[in-house]
């Protein structure tokens, strides 16, 4: 029983890395990637170049025919809002929650701003005097 099971994760193992690779081939036309998955955890996040992708996000680009210029707007949309966590699924399929995301992530920056501005407002008085 054990063995057929063992036999089973080795044949998911091997079909995990087989997606892996057609999808950098799809999205990133790399014949012949250099990729790892972290801890050596197939089917969990993986770093290929600059990018960190998890496992599920590949099956979510090819569930829903996500485009390569898709999967990298919502990618840098990541990377420029760390404040927000949205989905690769919801920031395409759902344009009112990354609004709502966009909206929460430009009240934060201005909160900042404000303090900035006071604490600058609060320094030149300091220095001022």
């Amino acid at each position: 029983m054990k063995d057929k099971i063992k036999l089973e994760i080795e044949k998911w193992e091997n079909q995990t890395i087989k997606l892996t690779n057609q999808f950098l081939y799809d999205y990133f036309d790399d014949v012949d990637p250099y990729y790892f998955y972290v801890a050596d955890e197939i089917g969990g996040v993986f770093s290929y170049g600059d990018y960190w992708f998890n496992f599920s996000d590949i099956l979510v680009c090819y569930k829903l025919g996500i485009t390569e210029e898709q999967l990298l707007n919502w990618y840098d949309f990541c990377l420029s809002n760390h404040s927000v966590n949205i989905s690769l699924a919801r920031f395409i399929l759902s344009p009112e929650e990354r609004k709502q995301a966009e909206e929460k992530h430009l009240a934060e920056l201005k909160e900042r701003v404000k303090s900035a501005e006071k604490t600058l407002k609060e320094a030149l008085e300091q220095y001022g005097k």
